[in-house]
Order: C-alpha cells, then sequence, then structure tokens
C-alpha cells in the first residue's frame, strides 16, 4: 500500500482543484495565524501538498509526511520524510511552538477527530487504543470545507454591516457529537504500547 500512496494522492484532485485548496487553505491559516506564534518555529505534521505551511508565518516552518512531497513546498520549509511512529526519533524535541495537524484536534479532553474515518467506530478505537486517550467525533466529516463556508459567513455579515464575533460564527458547528467518547481499553493499550516500541527498536 505505502508504495501505491504517491499514485493514489496524485490522482485525487487535479491542478485547478489543488489552486482552489490553496485558496481555502490561505482563509482558514489567516484566521489560525492568531494562535501561532510567529517568532518560533512551526511543523504541519501530514502536510501533503502543505496548503497549511505554505501560507504560515513563523520563525521556521517544518513538514512531515509520509510521502515525498518536498517538491511540493516552498524552498524554506524544512521536510521531514517518515511516519507519524517515528517522528519522535527524527524532530528536535521541545523546539517547536505550535505543531499542526489537519483532521486532528488534541486536547486536554482527548482527541477530537473529523473527516471521513470519523465514521467508522473501529478506526476510533484503534486511535483511542494506540493513543491511550479518549476519542470525540464532530459531526461535520469535512473540516475544510466547513472551515471554508464559516469564513464566508464571516465575510458576509462584515460586508453587510453586521460584523459577528468569530466564536458566534463558530458556535454548535465544531462541537463534538454528544454522547459518551470512545475510551482506550486497557488491555488492548498495553498490547499496542508493546508493539510499537517493538516496531520503533527494529524502524530505528
Amino acid at each position: 500500500m505505502t508504495r501505491l500512496l504517491p499514485e493514489l494522492y496524485d490522482s485525487r484532485f487535479d491542478e485547478r482543484e489543488v489552486s482552489a485548496k490553496d485558496a481555502v487553505w490561505r482563509e482558514i491559516v489567516g484566521y489560525l495565524q492568531r494562535y501561532i506564534d510567529p517568532d518560533a518555529p512551526v511543523l504541519d505534521i501530514a502536510c501533503d501538498r502543505g496548503h497549511f505551511i505554505r501560507s504560515v508565518v513563523a520563525s521556521e516552518r517544518w513538514a512531515s509526511d509520509i510521502r515525498d512531497v518536498e517538491r511540493h513546498l516552498p524552498d524554506d520549509v524544512r521536510f521531514i520524510k517518515g511516519s507519524g511512529l517515528h517522528l519522535a526519533g527524527m524532530l528536535p524535541t521541545g523546539y517547536f511552538g505550535t505543531v499542526f495537524m489537519s483532521n486532528v484536534n488534541t486536547n486536554s479532553g482527548g482527541i477530537t477527530v473529523t473527516g471521513g474515518a470519523s465514521r467508522n467506530p473501529a478506526i476510533l478505537q484503534v486511535m483511542a487504543d494506540v493513543q491511550e486517550c479518549p476519542v470525540l467525533r464532530c459531526e461535520v466529516t469535512n473540516g475544510a470545507a466547513l472551515g471554508a463556508a464559516l469564513r464566508a459567513a464571516h465575510a458576509w455579515h462584515e460586508a453587510g454591516g453586521q460584523p459577528l464575533a468569530w466564536e458566534d460564527v463558530v458556535r454548535g458547528f465544531c462541537d463534538p457529537v454528544a454522547g459518551p467518547p470512545i475510551r482506550p481499553r486497557p488491555e488492548t493499550a498495553a498490547v499496542y504500547r508493546t508493539l510499537l516500541e517493538r516496531y520503533a527498536r527494529l524502524s530505528a
């Protein structure tokens, strides 16, 4: 499957669609930038073609992906090719001011997920077991499209002379699905912990 990843990803969007994604991400990053320290390094995990990292302002811009996508990134972005399972041994510790992952938002209450896979309970149970924390789902699976629509609504109110605070625009759209989160199973989490340690040793 890893061998087929470049072909699969390259066939998902044509150049017109890639350009449109860049335009959407510029708007998203325009909002997120207020939470990013421009004087500290930023890391974009699973960066794809760099739709996020190319628009962010930071002292250093780093990106990683399991595929070799360096040719799509700006020249100043330092690219690290590797699986997320290996990044701990490939990146400096305590170095980044902001670490960004599209479709996955970590917080003190667990992991909040969006995207198509968020509809699959089996995948979410594996995520909870591997990460050893609760997993919550968002109602909306296409986070990028929702973000673009919310930005458009915000701009529409602004242009009409009835500006709304961003918090009021997004209220109710980004909340986790009601109900208990998917929690890690201690016995399964222990198995994954052992396997991850073994995998890390074998791939070092």
